[in-house]
C-alpha cells in the first residue's frame, strides 16, 4: 500500500537528481564501506558522546527525560551509523531518512536542533576517520576523499530531514487555508443576516446622520483647543462607534435603491454617496486625531515587511491609477523579519502613499522599496511631486501643521508616533518641484 502524500512522492522521485547534484558516487560508498569494520567498534562510544551533548541543552533534554528511551535511541543511533557506512544510497535509503525527519517533527524537535545534530556527527566522526585512515597508511588525498564522501551522505540526510519539516509545514498551511475558508463562509452568512435587518434600521439613519453632522461641527471648532486629548477620548466613545454603524447602515440602504424609479434612484444614490463620503472623511479625521493625541498601542509580532507592503500595494492600486501615478515597487527578497503591528504599520505606509498622491495632482511617479542600511531594515517612499519648502521641513511632523486647504496636519504626526512605537526612525528629504523621499528605518527582529 502506498501511504505517501503527493509532496513526499515528489521528493522521492527526485532522489537520483539529489545524489547526482551532491556528487555522491559509488566510489564514495565503497570508501565508507571499507572504513566501517574499523570504525564499528567505536559506534557505542560515538552514540554515548552524541547523547551526552544533547542532554546538555534544555531544548533537546526535554525529549530525553526517560533513561530507557535514551538507551534505546543510542542503539538506534548505532544502527543509523551502520547504515550511513553501508554505501548503498538508493530510494529506500532516502525514504527512511525522510521519515526520520518526519518523526522528529512529530515529537516537537525544532529543525534548528536537528540541523545542529549533523554538525555534531561531523565533529565526532571526522577525527576518528582521520586517525583510522592514517593508521591504515592512507595518504592525505584518500583521507580528504573519504571525509568528502561522508559529508555528501550527511548533506543528503540533512536535505531529506529538512524536506520532512517543509512537508509538515505545507500540510499545516493547507489545514489553515481550509479553516479560513470555513470562517469566510460563516462571515458571508453573517453578512446575509445583517442585510435582512436593514429595513428596521432605515428610520434610525436620518437621526444618526443629523447627530453626526452636529458632531462634525463641534469637532471642527475644537481642532486646536488645549483640551484636545479629552475631546479625542470623547470622540472615540461617543462618535466613532455609532459612526461606523451609520456607515454600514447607509451602505445597506443603498441596496434598497433598486426598487425606486430610475430617475429617483439615481438622485438618491448620488445623495447617499455624498453622505457616505462625508462620513468616511469624518471617520478618518477622528482616527487621525486619536492616533496623535493618544500614545499608540501596538501589538508587535515577528512579521514580513515585504508582505505588508505587497498587500497594501494591491489595496491602493486602483486609487494610484486614478491619480494618474505610475507605481514602482522593488522589495529586497533577502530582507530579514521585523517586529511589527501589521495593522498599524499598514496605516503608516498608507499615510505616506496618500501624501505622495496629494503632492502629484497632475500625476507622476511613486517609488516604494525595501532594503538594508547599517544593520536596519529600510522602507522607502519617494514621489516626483511638488516637494516641501525648506522653511516647512522642521514642522512637517508637528500635529495640526498643514499647508493643504483641507488637511488636518495629522498624517505625518501619526507616522512619526507609530514608527517610534516600533523603535524605529523616520527621515525625510525634499526638494521643491522635484519631489519628496521618506525613509523608515526599523531594527530587524532578534
Amino acid at each position: 500500500m502506498n501511504d505517501r502524500n503527493p509532496e513526499e512522492t515528489q521528493v522521492l522521485q527526485n532522489w537520483r537528481r539529489r545524489i547526482e547534484y551532491l556528487g555522491l558516487t559509488e566510489e564514495d560508498g565503497e570508501r565508507l564501506r571499507r572504513l566501517w569494520p574499523v570504525l564499528e567498534p567505536e559506534g557505542p562510544a560515538i552514540a554515548e558522546e552524541f547523547y551526552d551533548h544533547l542532554l546538555r541543552f534544555p531544548e533537546t533534554r526535554r525529549l530525553l527525560e526517560d533513561p530507557e528511551r535514551v538507551e534505546r535511541l543510542k542503539r538506534i543511533q548505532e544502527a543509523y551509523l551502520a547504515e550511513v557506512f553501508q554505501g548503498v544510497y538508493d530510494e529506500d535509503y532516502c525514504r527512511r531518512k525522510l521519515r526520520i525527519g518526519q518523526a522528529h517533527h512529530r515529537i516537537g524537535l525544532d529543525s534548528q536542533w536537528y540541523v545542529g545534530a549533523y554538525h555534531l556527527y561531523h565533529r565526532l566522526l571526522y577525527p576518528r576517520i582521520v586517525r583510522h585512515l592514517r593508521t591504515l597508511g592512507a595518504g592525505e588525498e584518500e583521507i580528504t576523499a573519504t571525509l568528502l564522501a561522508l559529508s555528501r551522505v550527511m548533506t543528503l540526510d540533512l536535505e531529506l530531514a529538512l524536506e520532512a519539516y517543509f512537508l509538515a509545514q505545507n500540510a499545516a498551511l493547507r489545514q489553515e487555508k481550509e479553516r479560513l475558508a470555513m470562517l469566510s463562509e460563516r462571515l458571508r452568512q453573517a453578512n446575509a443576516e445583517l442585510s435582512a435587518l436593514k429595513n428596521q434600521l432605515e428610520e434610525k439613519v436620518a437621526e444618526r446622520t443629523e447627530q453626526l453632522r452636529r458632531s462634525e461641527a463641534r469637532l471642527r471648532q475644537s481642532e486646536k483647543l488645549a483640551a484636545i486629548g479629552k475631546m479625542a477620548s470623547m470622540m472615540a466613545h461617543e462618535i466613532r462607534n455609532p459612526l461606523s454603524s451609520v456607515i454600514l447602515n447607509l451602505e445597506l440602504l443603498g441596496d434598497e435603491l433598486e426598487v425606486l424609479p430610475a430617475d429617483r434612484a439615481q438622485e438618491a444614490r448620488e445623495l447617499l454617496d455624498l453622505v457616505l463620503r462625508e462620513l468616511q472623511r469624518m471617520n478618518l479625521t477622528i482616527r487621525d486625531y486619536l492616533a496623535v493625541v493618544r500614545p499608540p498601542k501596538v501589538s508587535l509580532s515577528v512579521s514580513d515587511l515585504n508582505a505588508v507592503v505587497s498587500e497594501l500595494v494591491e489595496f491602493v492600486q486602483e486609487e494610484v491609477q486614478r491619480a494618474r501615478v505610475r507605481l514602482h515597487v522593488n522589495l529586497n527578497p533577502e530582507l530579514p523579519s521585523v517586529c511589527l503591528d501589521p495593522e498599524q504599520f499598514r496605516l503608516v505606509i498608507l499615510n505616506l502613499i496618500k501624501n505622495s498622491l496629494q503632492a502629484m495632482p497632475q500625476g507622476g511617479e511613486l517609488y516604494l522599496w525595501t532594503d538594508m542600511e547599517d544593520g536596519r531594515v529600510v522602507l522607502g517612499v519617494r514621489d516626483t511631486g511638488e516637494g516641501i519648502p525648506p522653511e516647512h521641513m522642521e514642522k512637517i511632523f508637528q500635529p495640526l501643521f498643514t499647508t493643504k486647504e483641507k488637511g488636518l496636519g495629522m498624517g505625518l504626526a501619526f507616522v512619526q508616533e507609530m514608527v517610534q512605537a516600533h523603535e524605529g526612525e523616520v527621515r525625510c528629504e525634499s526638494e521643491v518641484e522635484r519631489g519628496t523621499t521618506f525613509w523608515i528605518l526599523l531594527p530587524p527582529a532578534e
